[in-house]
């Protein structure tokens, strides 16, 4: 990841935003990171740092932000069902559109289109559950999934 016009010289130890998920180097290969773990889950890839960004307030804001928009999708009644890879990756895409911008009104316009995709899926999913034919629910409304 750059910023500015200077590349991130990462380091193990240093600490990342992939995503909405804070992150750990943990192997190098040269100036290349190979590795990143959570502390409970750990991702390789022959060169993660194009995925990473700065543990700054802003960057926090954002993870932070786009993590409530997923946690809020994948909670709600029938969340279980949903097609979480796809969906996941989604959010992680909005966060690193987000953070690869700098503050201001195109960082604040991926944010709303956030926040639109999450509202327009829950719709989606509470109008799925709802769904009715010749009066019989075809989901349980009484489940909690």
């Amino acid at each position: 990841m750059m910023t500015g016009t200077e590349p991130i010289k990462w380091k193990i130890g240093d600490w990342a935003y992939n995503g909405y998920e804070l992150v750990q180097v943990k192997k190098m290969d040269g100036d290349e990171v190979r590795c990143v773990t959570t502390g409970f889950i750990q991702w390789s890839s022959n060169n993660y740092e194009q995925y990473l960004f700065p543990q700054t307030l802003a960057n926090k804001q954002v993870a932070e932000t786009i993590e409530v928009y997923w946690d809020r999708l994948r909670n709600a009644r029938g969340g279980c069902t949903l097609n979480h890879p796809d969906l996941n990756r989604k959010f992680k895409d909005f966060a690193w559109q987000a953070m690869s911008l700098p503050e201001g009104e195109a960082r604040n316009s991926v944010m709303e289109a956030a926040l639109k995709f999450q509202q327009e899926c829950s719709q989606k999913l509470s109008d799925m559950i709802l769904t009715q034919v010749d009066d019989v629910f075809l989901f349980n409304r009484n489940m909690p999934y």
